[in-house]
């Protein structure tokens, strides 16, 4: 008969809630459940509606990565330069060290979307479904 190294161990105590310490796990998910959105640019439907970003010549929205596709289509990038999100519409191309991701420069920046007073009817459809 083999023997179980394991069997030598004392029995585990119930650990499965020991990094919560009383807080109780919370799962809230918000989704869109307004009419379909397409996107401006590959007019596939946008599932995630709050990750779309305002398309520079129409105003409509698109996926994120079509706009990042849009963008490296009229970019020159060298090598180790990519395309990354700086956040409030603008984008930026960076240049890495040995393709990690912890040391970079940033190259240029592209401000894509344009600070506007009023959000686009489509943005402002959504943050009434969200509150």
């Amino acid at each position: 008969m083999a023997s179980n190294s394991n069997s030598s161990r004392p029995p585990r105590k119930n650990n499965r809630n020991r990094n919560y310490k009383g807080r109780k796990k919370t799962s809230q998910t918000i989704s869109y459940t307004g009419p379909a959105v397409s996107c401006s640019l590959c007019e596939k439907n946008i599932r995630d509606l709050s990750s779309a970003i305002k398309e520079r010549d129409s105003g409509l929205p698109a996926h994120f990565d079509c706009i990042i596709k849009k963008i490296a289509e009229n970019e020159t990038l060298k090598e180790q330069e990519k395309i990354v999100y700086l956040g409030s519409g603008k984008f930026a191309v960076i240049q890495t060290e040995n393709n990690q991701n912890k040391n970079f420069k940033i190259v240029r920046e592209i401000e894509y979307e344009e600070k506007e007073e009023d959000p686009p009817e489509w943005r402002g459809s959504l943050k009434k479904e969200i509150l």
